[in-house]
């Protein structure tokens, strides 16, 4: 993306504007077809800016869809989720960067095809609070953000006998037998999320791992640890 002059809201106009671009090139509108938007932003970004990047981009977002309605069967609407992701830096030294997931509808049979974006709190079955994401077209594609929290991580040890000291924890430090746990529960999460909607491991297209910075553990040594659970499940 070309930088322009203006700060992060400028920027995220114009990542906006160059993704619609290639929608539109598909027949389609990120307002209308995006099922995920991931919006990168640069730690520099001060925090009152965050909100308004976020903010501007719900209110950029209606407007498209607005200007895209006419014509538009209301059954083919995706209503998209998003995920921010802070990063120390980014290409060219942009302070936003945009990566829109979307899904044109061409071989939806029917209006039951889709399914709305859901976003809620749930509980897993050992009554932990989770944060889920997914947003379905039936049997044709699923996008799920699976968020863990720090709660989340003290609850699993805890019920492991696994130690997790506060002080530890306050710092956002984890062991790797921590991280194993957290693993295995993710990965079983997601595994019951793909067969409530037909669709099954060898489905997958795109895997990705979002980690705080500050986690004492490496990026090799995450990948490895959730490549060990998966092909545990086969087993």
């Amino acid at each position: 993306m070309l930088l322009c002059e203006g700060g992060p809201v400028a920027e995220l106009e114009q990542a906006l504007e160059n993704s619609e671009a290639v929608a539109r090139s598909f027949n389609c509108s990120i307002s209308t077809s995006a099922m995920v938007f991931v919006i990168y932003c640069s730690e520099s970004i001060e925090k009152s800016e965050r909100i308004i990047v976020q903010k501007k981009t719900e209110t950029l977002l209606k407007q498209m869809k607005s200007n895209h309605a006419d014509g538009t069967k209301k059954s083919k609407i995706l209503d998209p989720i998003f995920l921010y992701v802070f990063v120390p830096d980014l290409p060219k030294r942009a302070l936003v960067e945009v990566k829109p997931k979307f899904y044109t509808g061409e071989y939806l049979s029917g209006p039951t095809d889709l399914a709305k974006q859901s976003q809620s709190t749930e509980q897993d079955y050992w009554g932990h609070d989770i944060s889920l994401q997914k947003c379905v077209a039936y049997r044709k594609i699923c996008t799920v953000i699976l968020s863990v929290t720090e709660e989340l991580v003290a609850k699993n040890c805890s019920l492991a006998s696994v130690a997790c000291p506060a002080n530890v924890m306050s710092k956002g430090l984890v062991e790797k037998e921590q991280v194993i746990l957290i693993a295995r529960f993710c990965i079983s999460r997601l595994d019951k999320i793909l067969s409530e909607n037909n669709f099954s491991w060898d489905d997958i297209m795109n895997f990705r791992l979002y980690f705080a910075s500050n986690l004492n553990i490496s990026h090799g040594t995450l990948s490895a640890i959730f490549s060990d659970v998966l092909m545990n499940l086969f087993r």
